[in-house]
C-alpha cells in the first residue's frame, strides 16, 4: 500500500470500521483530518475510543471523560495501515465478545487482557469484567 497522509489514512480506517462495526454509526466524528470514535458502553460507565492521530490506529477507553487506558495496534506488531486494521478490528471484536477481558482494581486502573490467569490478584483488589459488564 502506498503510503498515506492523515486525511487517508484516516478515510482508509473509517470506510473498513463502517462495515465491521455499524454499532458506530452514530460515533464518528473527524477532527480536521483525524477520525475519532466514542462508543459509550450500555449503561455509559466506560466509553470505547479509537483515533487515528498521527497515522497510528489507537484503541482505549474513557472513563468520566478521562482517558483510563490505551494502546497502540503497533504494540501488536503492525505497524503497516492494513496490518493495523486488520489487528484493531479483531481486538475490538474480542473486546465486544469478551474474550479480551477488562481488569480494573483498587488503584482504579483499567486496562485489558486476554490472560487473566496471569494476573495477580494479590497486590490490589482486581475484578475481572468484560465489555458488556459495564
Amino acid at each position: 500500500m502506498k503510503e498515506l497522509n492523515q486525511q487517508e489514512y484516516s478515510e482508509y480506517i473509517f470506510k473498513d470500521f463502517q462495515d465491521n462495526f455499524p454499532e458506530f454509526l452514530d460515533c464518528y466524528r473527524f477532527e480536521t483530518d483525524e477520525l475519532i470514535v466514542e462508543y459509550p458502553s450500555h449503561n455509559e460507565s466506560l466509553t470505547l475510543w479509537i483515533s487515528t492521530q498521527d497515522c497510528e490506529l489507537t484503541v482505549g477507553f474513557d472513563q468520566t471523560g478521562q482517558c483510563v487506558w490505551h494502546t497502540h495496534m503497533s504494540l501488536f506488531g503492525a505497524y503497516e495501515p492494513e496490518d493495523e486494521l486488520r489487528e484493531a478490528v479483531k481486538f475490538i471484536k474480542g473486546i465486544f465478545a469478551g474474550t479480551q477481558k477488562i481488569v480494573s482494581n483498587s488503584k482504579n486502573e483499567i486496562y485489558v487482557t486476554d490472560t487473566p490467569e496471569e494476573i495477580d490478584e494479590t497486590e490490589n483488589e482486581v475484578e475481572i469484567r468484560t465489555w458488556n459488564d459495564f
